[in-house]
């Protein structure tokens, strides 16, 4: 019992342990998913800013075009100062024909006619971003934007450019947010990483799956979703949207094993604790199981002590009986020993010695004096009455001496019993149960008279079983020795026993019913447990053994009471198949 205690309560500790590092890593992801969606938000307010620095530069340019397609034009705008700062972009023009003609560093008369921006802005006004390129030394990325020039009459005239500095656009990555791993992004309409910066590192190139977050949608509507890069194959709870204005998503990105750390610190700290206690509480399940190991000792000693006890309660309440049974006959032979004598003192053999006498004295004149002597005369009928009275004398004492020979042989028979009974085996045999049942109440026969018990017999004509003898005789004499109790402690005058023999499908019933003190509904489910009794001086010992017994023979024992002096039925069931059980 100790050692399943323990095993749920280690059960409890670490279904409660799992279900709390669940929580905990379920909230760390949770928490994870929100930051990336919030940092998203942050990020995309500051590259609407910077796109929109440089796309006012790009309209302002196109707008001084319009007025005076002067390369000076842009030396002008350069002066006022309304150009982004020269350290970090380059402000071109172009003629129709893709030679730069303008440009805020040197680089005039560089041919871009074969270029993604200028081939796209010929076709259409919108602004465009080209796809990053490296610069001339492979160190850093270039962005290029670019907005059509158009002519008077509206026909191409050249292209006005910015190229800027890629990491520009990913300068506001926080390592303390977004942690040595996250990822900051600009991604264009094609799905082509245009920016992309982890940690220090700045890069571009590649494609971002948007089946991995959601469907397209702005920055404020987008979703998060758990996503294992292509460029380094690192999870990442990646949050991305569209900007809207620009034709350019954000995406932000945060790693799983950072993101975890703090979580997977405390899952930790719960494993170790869920340890430490499972180690406590071994060792105390241990130290109870010994104790219980300890008491189950103490419990058998006590059991085996009961047993003897019992066993030895047996012996006595046995040797009781037998001794009242011979007492009784004892009794009644002394009675017909005393008849006996009284009779052989009382017999009047006397009167014949001296009727004989008083012949003898006349052996001549014999005739004479039973005719003529007074004497004589009455002896003949006293004769005829002293023979009657040594006849009656006679019938009396053959009547008192058979009986003390009944009384003699009923003793050898009490003797006989005891005797079989004291052969306790396993030894199988045939058994008539009925006869049995008859055995089991002679030995209870005397003590039933004495209490005004009658015993009623209600036997069913049943085949003989293949079974151990002994052991339905002890449930027997038990349930009919109880059955005895329960009717003496009771009050009522017609006090009875119901003995009963049948056959039922493929079983054999036999029971014992009393209409004596009954038994309470709260006793009946340990009235076969060992140790539990309810009589005063009881032992606990007969109705366990009896059960057990009764399982042993392959059958079962059962009682049924319905309350306080209402009466118990104790149902012993065999099946017929005893004869293939082994005892």
């Amino acid at each position: 019992m100790a050692v399943l205690f323990g095993v749920a309560l280690l059960a409890a500790v670490w279904i409660g342990t799992v279900a709390l590092i669940r929580a905990e890593q379920r909230a760390a992801e949770e928490q994870a998913a929100a930051s990336s969606q919030e940092l998203l938000q942050t990020y995309a307010a500051y590259a609407v800013r910077a796109l929109r620095e440089i796309d006012l530069a790009l309209r302002t340019v196109q707008f001084a075009h319009s007025v005076s397609d002067d390369p000076r034009t842009l030396d002008q705008l350069k002066a006022l100062e309304v150009l982004p700062p020269q350290l970090i972009v380059d402000v071109g023009i172009t003629s129709a024909d893709g030679v730069v003609i303008a440009s805020t560093r040197d680089r005039l008369g560089a041919n871009v006619s074969d270029t993604d921006y200028f081939i796209a802005s010929q076709r259409s006004e919108a602004l465009y971003i080209d796809r990053s390129r490296p610069s001339g030394t492979g160190q850093d990325w270039k962005l290029i934007f670019s907005r059509r020039l158009s002519g008077a009459n509206g026909s191409f005239a050249g292209v006005a450019f910015i190229e800027a500095e890629a990491a520009y656009f990913v300068s506001s990555y926080d390592s303390d947010k977004l942690g040595r791993h996250g990822v900051l992004a600009l991604i264009g309409t094609d799905d082509t990483v245009r920016v992309r910066r982890i940690g220090d590192d700045v890069s571009a190139g590649g494609r971002f799956d948007w089946s991995h977050v959601s469907e397209r949608t702005h920055v404020s509507d987008t979703a998060s979703g758990l996503v294992v890069s292509d460029w380094d194959g690192m999870s990442r709870y990646v949050s991305a949207g569209e900007l809207g204005l620009f034709p350019l998503s954000v995406m932000v990105g945060l790693a799983q094993e950072e993101q975890l750390e703090t979580a997977r610190g405390s899952v930790r700290r719960y494993r170790l604790i869920a340890a430490s206690g499972s180690g406590l509480l071994i060792i105390f399940v241990a130290a109870l199981g010994w104790m219980g190991w300890q008491v189950a000792q103490s419990q058998q000693r006590e059991h085996r002590t009961r047993i003897i006890s019992a066993r030895e309660a047996g012996m006595a309440e046995i040797a009781t009986n037998v001794l009242h049974n011979v007492g009784n006959t004892l009794n009644s032979v002394n009675v017909s020993a005393t008849v006996v004598a009284e009779k052989l003192k009382q017999t009047k053999l006397s009167g014949l010695t001296r009727a004989i006498a008083l012949i003898h004295e006349h052996p001549n004149d014999l005739a004479e004096f039973l005719s003529s002597d007074p004497r004589g005369r009455h002896l003949p009928m006293y004769l005829v009455q002293l023979a009657q009275s040594l006849q009656t004398d006679q019938d009396a004492c053959m009547t008192h001496l058979t009986s003390m020979r009944d009384s003699v042989e009923h003793i050898r028979q009490i003797v006989m019993m005891q005797q079989s009974l004291a052969k306790v085996s396993a030894v199988r045999e045939n058994v008539d149960l009925v006869e049995l049942m008859e055995t089991s109440l002679q030995m209870n026969v005397d003590a039933l008279g004495r209490h005004s018990v009658q015993v009623v017999r209600e036997f069913d004509t049943v085949l003989p079983l293949t079974l151990n003898k002994h052991s339905v005789l002890q449930i027997l004499v038990n349930l009919i020795s109880n059955a005895k109790h329960a009717c003496s402690a009771s009050a009522r005058a017609d006090k009875m026993i119901t003995l009963r023999v049948r056959r039922d499908k493929d079983t054999i019933v036999m029971s014992v019913a009393d209409n004596g003190v009954g038994i309470h509904p709260e006793s009946l489910p340990q009235i076969f447990q060992h140790g539990f009794t309810t009589k005063p001086n009881g032992h606990g010992f007969g109705l366990h053994s009896s059960a057990m017994a009764a399982r042993e023979l392959g059958g079962t024992l059962h009682v049924h009471s319905d309350g306080v002096d209402r009466g118990a039925v104790f149902t012993l069931t065999i099946p017929m198949k005893a004869s293939a059980v082994t005892s």
